[in-house]
């Protein structure tokens, strides 16, 4: 490395109060390909000792800087929600007063990621830059209970005298959801912090906490819901404003199927929406209509208002109070029937429906997504709960069995001919041979 100073700067070796003029110096700096795994010494919560680098740099502050910085195999330790950044590849052209990233790229879960873009430094104060971050299928959270996918095709901006900005699109995908849904409607509206309130995050560092946002989130089928209190499919079509530091969201989640579960029935949604109102982005608003049979009734729920205090109703036919069927759903007491489950029973049903979050994988393609289990519709004539199973062969052929209401047991074979789109009609025609 080489350094020309200004004369008035050997003044100041001898302690003389002169102004020194440092435009006038020049630098000349050159290092060959150098293994970078010292460095991370220094940041080891940040960076794995791995890569290498390679920099040019000469110039003046008076007439700008020219050069570049290569860097190659540069490896980061897990950052938390994305995971390790790996095999990253960057070059930085460096031209007078205009640092241009040729090439920046790495891989987040074995998917790579880009990040071309340009920084203007003419004013250290007030920097100008624009980066597009892009990438398919993006591990975008990874945590216990909870991951996501992501396609981003975002724009991170910023112009002399304004604030920075991301633009763009954000696609989500391949989503799972384990978690206890009380983590989310805990922290009761916005009266807390960002981090605890809907969308439930908050980037609290300078200077990227006053970066705006404004970004299209969107999902079609992107989550899969497995928890104790609910199962299903949703979708989402969100927009992201406001801040890093303060983001807000407008939108709604949709559940494209799913159920609400107690520890003896399951309601099927008809409807179910989740939305986030433009008048209070903090405060998810619910409209989940369910439906189901149980022990020879018809019964129906449904939630409305807020999540933090939701308002839940209750339907029968033939009719039952609210507090009947409140017994019937979550303690399996049967009003006008020669049946109830005994202490035991009661127990074993109790304990599934509290574990069934912990331990079910809630993917797709295993056994557990293949078999279907439905009992208690309605009576047999011994009073015995009746049974439904299913057994998914493949997308066309089913295997079934049931215990029905004349206490005999019956298996069969389904055969689906037909499949229509989903958005004509939910049904399929579909030709049953029984044995």
């Amino acid at each position: 490395m080489m350094v020309s100073l200004p004369e008035d700067a050997l003044k100041l070796a001898a302690l003389e109060p002169v102004e020194v003029d440092w435009t006038q110096s020049n630098l000349e700096f050159a290092s060959p390909r150098t293994n970078l795994s010292p460095i991370a010494f220094f940041v080891p919560e940040l960076l794995a000792p791995s890569g290498t680098s390679e920099a040019r740099l000469s110039g003046s502050p008076s007439d700008g800087f020219e050069g570049f910085v290569d860097i190659d195999g540069l490896n980061t330790r897990p950052i938390f929600p994305f995971g390790s950044f790996r095999e990253v590849e960057t070059r930085l052209e460096i031209d007078r007063t205009i640092a241009t990233l040729e090439r920046f790229k790495g891989d987040i879960g074995r998917e790579p990621m880009t990040m071309p873009g340009k920084i203007d430094f003419r004013d250290l104060d007030d920097l100008a830059f624009g980066f597009s971050v892009q990438g398919d299928d993006l591990p975008i959270l990874r945590q216990a209970g909870l991951l996501l996918r992501s396609n981003l095709n975002v724009v991170a901006q910023k112009e002399r005298g304004e604030e920075a900005s991301i633009t763009g699109e954000i696609v989500l995908q391949e989503g799972l959801f384990l978690m206890d849904t009380t983590v989310l409607t805990a922290s009761g509206g916005g009266g807390q912090s960002a981090a605890t309130r809907p969308p439930y995050f908050s980037v609290d560092v300078e200077p990227l906490g006053d970066w705006e946002l404004d970004l299209a989130v969107t999902g079609d089928r992107f989550m899969r819901l497995q928890t104790p209190a609910a199962t299903g499919v949703l979708s989402m079509d969100m927009k992201l404003s406001g801040t890093l530091r303060e983001p807000l969201a407008v939108g709604r989640v949709e559940f494209e199927e799913g159920d609400l579960v107690f520890p003896f029935a399951s309601f099927e949604l008809t409807e179910g929406l989740i939305e986030m109102r433009i008048d209070d982005p903090y405060t998810p608003m619910l409209s989940l209509i369910g439906e189901t049979r149980r022990f020879r009734y018809d019964l129906g729920i449904e939630i409305t208002g807020s999540a933090f205090d939701p308002s839940i109703r209750f339907s029968s036919s033939p009719p039952l109070s609210s507090e009947q069927i409140l017994l019937m759903v979550m303690a399996g007491d049967v009003p006008d029937a020669n049946f109830n489950y005994s202490a035991s029973q009661r127990a074993s049903k109790i304990g599934t429906y509290l574990s069934q979050g912990l331990f079910s994988s809630g993917g797709e393609g295993g056994l557990g997504s293949r078999f279907s289990l439905v009992t208690g519709e309605n009576l047999s004539e011994q009073g015995k709960e009746t049974l439904e199973m299913e057994f998914k062969l493949d997308e066309r052929f089913q295997l079934l069995g049931e215990y029905d209401e004349y206490d005999a047991w019956n298996t069969g074979l389904r055969w689906r001919i037909l499949r229509r789109r989903a958005k004509e009609s939910s049904e399929s025609e579909t030709l049953e041979v029984s044995e």
